[in-house]
């Protein structure tokens, strides 16, 4: 597996001496960039013996690592592996790296936060920051009794504040050693605003099919597009790929929309290829060049799935 070695190495992380300190954050969107405030808390034993036990389980749950694409989807025993500086990461490790916390005096103080964040330190002086995505922010309800619950554990607060809080303690990523590793992709995707940079790049890649003067009916295929997940992870994937900027592409595109007049795709009297809202997915299939035909159906077929696109 090409990540052998880096799967090898975090499975020899060892948590059991690691000094943990635990933050609440609370996320300020702003387009495809995020930021953000962290209140420290001072984590008590149950709390640190949980993440202890969960960052533990995801380690050794996993058997593979795969390379993050905006089309994947969630798979069992597998990491997902991005790089801190596509990830969003940087405003949370500027705050954890400068220490720009804010010491929580009450349980007011994290009340409406949608993070926790557990950061590890070995002795190296190397870290392991977990992160959970509250899905509803935290509020609070009085009890008679004097701490914070996370699920089956406890983490003292402040004595005086009479209130509880319930969390289900999971990792849905953590960051070592440079990478990021996904074990919730769809809850990463939420907490690094993901959606809000995948909506960026549509928009580039509309923006790059106008200009282009290729095609006729560009805007129909962004308001296709619009904010459906599965889609805006295709026309990222696109973007990404960047085939319109690469010489004879949309030559050898018109090429192949003769040669499968299945996809429904018409060129025009001025040689521009003609988008609708029956063919946009076709077209948005096919900007993304991941295909390929089968020697003996002689079938247009998805080169990750194996399922035919079109067969002559």
């Amino acid at each position: 597996m090409k990540h052998d070695k880096l799967l090898k190495a975090i499975k020899g992380i060892k948590t059991e001496n690691a000094q943990i300190n635990v933050f609440f954050g609370r996320r300020y969107a702003l387009r495809s960039n995020i930021n953000i405030t962290l209140h420290s808390v001072t984590p008590g034993e149950n709390l640190v013996r949980k993440i202890r036990e969960t960052v533990n389980k995801i380690i050794q749950q996993a058997n593979n690592i795969i390379d993050y694409e905006p089309e994947t989807t969630d798979q069992d025993e597998a990491l997902f592996l991005e790089v801190p500086k596509d990830a969003n990461w940087e405003p949370i490790a500027t705050k954890l790296l400068n220490n720009d916390v804010i010491s929580a005096k009450s349980v007011e103080d994290i009340k409406d936060t949608d993070l926790l964040i557990a950061d590890l330190i070995f002795d190296n002086n190397t870290h392991l920051v977990a992160v959970t995505h509250i899905p509803e922010k935290l509020t609070t309800r009085r009890l008679g009794m004097n701490v914070l619950l996370f699920n089956q554990g406890e983490a003292e607060i402040l004595e005086e504040q009479k209130k509880v809080m319930n969390i289900l303690f999971k990792v849905d990523f953590f960051v070592y050693d440079n990478h990021v590793f996904i074990a919730e992709k769809k809850e990463y995707e939420k907490i690094m605003n993901i959606r809000e940079g995948m909506l960026s790049k549509r928009d580039d890649l509309v923006e790059q099919a106008k200009k282009t003067g290729k095609f006729e009916g560009v805007e129909i295929l962004k308001d296709h597009i619009g904010d459906n997940m599965t889609l805006l992870r295709r026309a990222a994937k696109a973007k990404i790929s960047d085939n319109l900027s690469k010489e004879n592409f949309i030559n050898e595109l018109k090429d192949l929309i003769k040669k499968y007049p299945q996809f429904k795709i018409e060129i025009d009297g001025k040689g521009k290829i003609v988008i609708t809202e029956e063919n946009a997915d076709a077209i948005l299939f096919l900007l993304n060049d991941a295909r390929a035909e089968t020697l003996i159906k002689k079938e247009l077929v998805d080169i990750k799935s194996g399922v035919p696109v079109v067969t002559r």
